[in-house]
């Protein structure tokens, strides 16, 4: 399993919308409390333990839910690459943790192909627009659909895949079986390599690729690559 590098996770992470990720923390006991059929009192939540010598927890929050503990993983969208990277976080601590617990993902507003990934990895999510999927031990299935994303906002959101920058996400899918310098990479797109460098990080903290030793990238999930382009578009 690819985890996310601590310091991309950072930069990542820095760029979220505060608010966004402060209700999220605020209303995961009301919404886990409704889903459940508990009290809200029934539902407690509380920073991470430590894995690891005294360093920080390598998820957002841990929810005790009447006999249930979610391991909590909060984006700012419910895109492929926040999708993609909460779902690891989280089944990877999930994973490591003594105690036995459900990986969740907790979102504004979960998009479709963010839905498929976090199902097909066996990762529970909910958003704040009204939809959730929650399964694990036996006798827990809540599948609720169909409400409106609350979070949009006007104007074309800022990606990756815009016109000039999706240049990028062709050439490294046109070449995926291979790694690319980032100034080949920059060459074969027909762009600077400032900008082609920006981009790359981007992707890089998106786990949409990967560099290897020598500073070359490539393609580190084909399909989620593809899926985030296509979503976008």
């Amino acid at each position: 399993m690819c985890l996310l590098d601590p310091g991309l996770k950072l930069w990542y992470l820095s760029n979220m919308n505060r608010a966004l990720s402060q209700r999220l923390e605020a209303e995961l006991p009301r919404r886990l409390a409704e889903l459940l059929g508990l009290s809200e009192r029934q539902v407690r939540v509380e920073r991470p333990p430590s894995l690891r010598g005294g360093r920080p927890g390598e998820v957002d929050l841990i929810a005790y839910a009447g006999d249930l503990i979610f391991v909590v993983e909060c984006g700012a969208k419910g895109d492929v690459a926040s999708a993609l990277m909460a779902a690891r976080q989280a089944k990877h601590f999930a994973d490591r943790w003594k105690r036995k617990s459900i990986p969740l993902v907790a979102v504004p507003y979960m998009g479709e192909v963010g839905r498929r990934l976090c199902d097909e990895g066996k990762v529970s999510w909910l958003d704040l627009s009204g939809n959730a999927h929650l399964f694990g031990p036996p006798g827990l299935r809540v599948q609720i659909e169909g409400k409106a994303n609350q979070f949009k906002r006007p104007g074309r959101p800022r990606t990756v895949f815009a016109p000039k920058s999706s240049r990028i996400a062709r050439c490294l899918l046109l070449e995926a079986h291979q790694a690319m310098t980032q100034r080949e990479l920059a060459k074969a797109a027909g762009l600077d390599e400032g900008f082609t460098s920006r981009i790359v990080r981007q992707l890089e903290a998106q786990l949409l690729v990967a560099r290897e030793a020598n500073g070359a990238v490539k393609v580190a999930d084909f399909d989620a690559l593809l899926d985030a382009w296509r979503e976008a578009y």
